[in-house]
């Protein structure tokens, strides 16, 4: 097992954006049937499409975005100051934040794109 996991953070060190992919691909659906959870679902009948399809949304749409913002803004924004961070957040806010709540309503929560 120690192998599979030294296997495992060395791979995610060779390819950052693999780390991303996993976390969001694990924590997407996990907070899917948690809400599930919340509303009175049990396991019987909770939607694992809809937790499949929040893991699809997490590992293969949000991880790779944020990604890539980060190394755009890293190059765009070299220094680390308090007014650097302030920028970063303004702009993903403005530029990235609508295209990715849009994206998120209709991939995942209503699955049009799916069906």
């Amino acid at each position: 097992m120690v192998a599979v996991f030294s296997r495992l953070v060395a791979f995610t060190n060779r390819h950052p954006v693999a780390r991303g992919m996993l976390s969001y691909g694990t924590l997407w659906p996990t907070s899917c049937l948690i809400q599930q959870t919340m509303s009175g679902k049990t396991i019987e009948n909770y939607d694992w499409i809809q937790a499949l399809r929040f893991s699809l949304y997490g590992g293969l749409f949000t991880a790779p975005t944020l990604y890539a913002w980060i190394k755009l803004s890293s190059r765009l924004w070299p220094a680390t100051s308090l007014k650097t961070s302030i920028a970063k957040v303004r702009n993903i806010s403005i530029k990235i934040g609508v295209h990715m709540q849009a994206e998120f309503s209709m991939f995942s929560m209503h699955g049009y794109l799916c069906y």
